[in-house]
């Protein structure tokens, strides 16, 4: 059976916490529950105290104990940068992110912890080497925060994410040639991340003001209708609106719930669609322009944003261009309703490699997290010594117990011995049936020794005999028994007599139980068919 692991993921936005609670294995991931909370009214240096509030109201202590929690930061909690370095070794490559830092970054490098990935290795001209490395970066005041909340939680803390680097574990189902780029467009209810990828690996992203919100906020005011009566939608009916026709492209001529006029509605929705469309062809431009890249064959769409309807035929149409949904892999599993487009930031955070992802966990945490998985080995190694000499101790005690059947055994044969002087006769007997059926059409041999080497200690034969035309041999004989029933040791004969190549079928045709204690035995008569 694949090997579970509880994985709870919180992406902390300025104005919404998300939450995915999953089970993952390396066959399946399993969407147990999925959790958002408004934060628009929560003070910012106050997220941390509403996140412990969320996990103690919406998890048990088992859930919590067992499982791994992921933090993702996003914009502007955190800063992502692309910076361009001379090939180094990548010991070197930390102190040279400083170095450039205090001109690239708005933020006090000093005040903040930051993590890197190397995106790409180019080859300039001349053969000069060069790394694409893609930098996170926050302020140490608010990572600590939130990192403190798994000490305070008692929670085995997997690490500080960001989405982007996240997000492109989910391109790998795709297909997407090495060569080509590819970009994810994130919209969330304050900005949007532009993001774009090769060979599944962050090579550049900006982030820009368009949001969600601004499409709730165009929908929301007043409206005159062709017999000039004022209707008025607020910012809920008009979020309502948004959710259920999306951008109306095909309803310009309707009335939306019979009152609200579809031109206006795509009138007041239309500049921020394209003001979208233009900040991505934007950063497309920039990027193959003035750093060399290529344009992205295809777009995918996340976050919240991807839910308005008909916002992947606007922007297909007006970048012409190959634009669709982000998805999951195949074979997720979902014990939720709610649409996950929102929460693939979260999902993501518990697929693919760690190495194409900043963890901006301060290392405190790190060691940490080391001494708990040093803990759990030790505790394996103890269990497994343990459990070793347990075996060993019943393997031992089994053995001892079975020279001791062995030795009743023996006894009772000794102690019968006298009572049975008639076999001798009986031998005689069997080496002139020998003489007689050796020239016979059956292995007589074979079958011979082949009951020989299956016939238990336990069991004396006294009487054997084939019948050529029926091909049934009838076997005779005495079982001396202590620990174990007459019926249990012919059981296991005639599993054995079974088993074995010679013959098909063993029947038991008569039992009759005779003397007590060592002197116990039995006689017995077993036919079997010869194949």
């Amino acid at each position: 059976m694949a090997r579970l692991t509880q994985h709870i993921a919180i992406d902390i936005g300025t104005s919404q916490l998300k939450i995915a609670f999953l089970e993952v294995s390396k066959a399946n991931i399993v969407v147990k529950k999925l959790i958002t909370e408004d934060t628009t009214k929560v003070e910012r240096d106050k997220l941390d105290e509403k996140v412990k509030e969320i996990l103690k109201k919406s998890f048990t202590k088992s859930e919590l104990s067992g499982s791994k929690v992921s933090f993702l930061l996003s914009y502007p909690f955190v800063e992502i940068k692309r910076i361009e370095l001379p090939h180094m070794p990548r010991e070197e490559i930390h102190d040279a992110i400083i170095w450039q830092a205090k001109d690239k970054i708005a933020l006090d490098i000093d005040k903040c912890f930051f993590d890197f990935v190397v995106a790409e290795e180019t080859v300039e001209e001349f053969g000069a080497k060069k790394l694409i490395i893609m930098v996170a970066i926050s302020p140490k005041t608010i990572v600590n925060k939130f990192a403190n909340i798994s000490k305070e939680l008692d929670l085995e803390i997997a690490g500080i994410n960001v989405s982007p680097f996240l997000l492109s574990n989910l391109l790998n189902r795709y297909k997407i040639d090495k060569n080509e780029t590819a970009s994810i467009v994130e919209i969330g209810r304050e900005h949007t991340y532009i993001s774009l990828y090769k060979q599944d690996k962050l090579v550049f992203l900006r982030v820009i003001p368009v949001s969600s919100n601004q499409i709730t906020n165009a929908i929301a005011g007043v409206y005159t209708t062709e017999s000039e009566k004022k209707v008025e939608l607020s910012q809920e009916e008009a979020e309502g609106l948004k959710k259920k026709y999306g951008i109306p492209l095909d309803r310009s001529e309707e009335l939306l719930e019979g009152k609200v006029p579809t031109r206006q509605i795509l009138a007041r929705i239309r500049p921020i669609l394209e003001g979208l469309s233009t900040e991505i062809k934007r950063s497309f431009d920039y990027y193959t322009s003035e750093l060399g890249g290529a344009e992205p064959k295809r777009i995918f769409l996340a976050g919240g944003g991807a839910q308005i309807r008909n916002l992947d035929v606007f922007l297909r149409d007006d970048l012409k261009s190959n634009v669709e949904n982000l998805n999951l892999p195949e074979g997720t599993k979902f014990e939720s309703d709610m649409n996950l487009l929102p929460f693939l930031g979260a999902i993501s955070a518990s697929i693919g490699p760690s190495e194409t992802r900043p963890d901006l966990l301060p290392i405190e945490f790190k060691r940490r997290k080391l001494q708990r998985i040093e803990k759990i080995s030790i505790r394996m190694v103890a269990f497994t010594i343990f459990s070793i000499l347990i075996f060993s101790y019943i393997i031992l005690s089994l053995r001892e117990a079975d020279y001791k059947n062995r030795l009743i055994s023996i006894k009772s044969h000794r102690a019968v011995i006298q009572g049975l002087v008639d076999v001798y006769n009986k031998v005689s007997r069997r080496s002139e049936l020998v003489a007689k059926i050796s020239s016979g059409s059956l292995s007589y041999i074979n079958i011979f020794n082949e009951i020989s080497i299956i016939i238990p200690d336990s069991i004396m034969l006294g009487d054997l005999s084939i019948n050529e035309n029926s091909k049934i041999l009838s076997l005779r004989g005495k079982l001396f028994y202590t620990s174990k029933t007459p019926e249990e040791i012919l059981t296991s004969f005639m599993q054995d007599i079974e088993k074995s190549r010679f013959f098909k079928e063993a029947n038991l045709k008569k039992i009759a139980k005779t003397g007590k204690g060592l002197k116990a035995f039995a006689d017995f008569e077993i036919e079997c068919k010869i194949k």
